[in-house]
């Protein structure tokens, strides 16, 4: 993606104050004195001041998307699962795999049972067989959310300030699993690593009780 038109952008002339051949000082060290010196000593330079703090940044002006174009958006086009990999909520979570579930309707007599959970979802890293010893397991979990009926994935806006109605902690196991109760309804279920950019292949398995479609 090309940089938008209506940016921040400044190319220095040589006579601009902080330019390549007129650095401003950092805290009175002055570089055509020090450069100067370096060559006629014939010695490295070691910067004493290292390192430094915030006060050697440069200038800049701190502009917002909103103000450098008029329609600022997260993705062009399009994305695929290789641009963005896993991380939780919120980060790049909205790219992670999306599965559907929908519960028609309860059957009583679990329903009203010592045990009402009535749906079992498992999460498990699916490694290679040949290098299954030698592959690293990540900290993984899954999320599940209440929804209606959308075609299509769920964007970001969809998973901001929602809360799950089941989940499970981002642990560092091969498989992961929870029983637990859903009413009748829609439900999405993502899986994902505790961080950014862990990709892997998985297996999620789901059962239940009841007359469940899983997609």
């Amino acid at each position: 993606m090309p940089p938008p038109d209506d940016g921040c952008h400044h190319n220095p002339n040589e006579d601009d104050e902080n330019s390549p051949t007129s650095p401003l000082n950092f805290l009175d060290q002055n570089y055509q004195e020090l450069h100067q010196n370096c060559l006629t000593e014939n010695t490295l330079y070691n910067d004493e001041l290292f390192p430094p703090d915030n006060s050697c940044i440069g200038l800049f002006d701190d502009e917002s998307p909103e103000e450098l174009v008029s329609d600022p958006k997260l993705i062009v086009d399009d994305v695929s699962r290789f641009d963005y990999a896993q991380g939780s909520v919120l980060e790049t979570f909205w790219t992670n795999p999306q599965f559907r579930v929908t519960i028609d309707e309860l059957i009583e007599a679990c329903a009203s049972g010592q045990r009402p959970e009535n749906i079992l979802v498992s999460l498990m890293q699916n490694h290679e067989k040949r290098n299954r010893n030698s592959q690293n397991n990540y900290d993984v979990g899954f999320y599940v959310f209440e929804m209606r009926s959308q075609s299509g994935r769920f964007s970001l806006e969809f998973f901001v300030d929602r809360e799950p109605v089941a989940q499970t902690d981002l642990v560092w196991l091969r498989e992961v699993m929870k029983f637990f109760r859903l009413e009748p309804g829609e439900y999405l279920i993502v899986p994902c690593t505790e961080n950014p950019g862990e990709a892997a292949s998985f297996v999620m398995s789901v059962f239940s009780k009841n007359e469940t479609h899983f997609e």
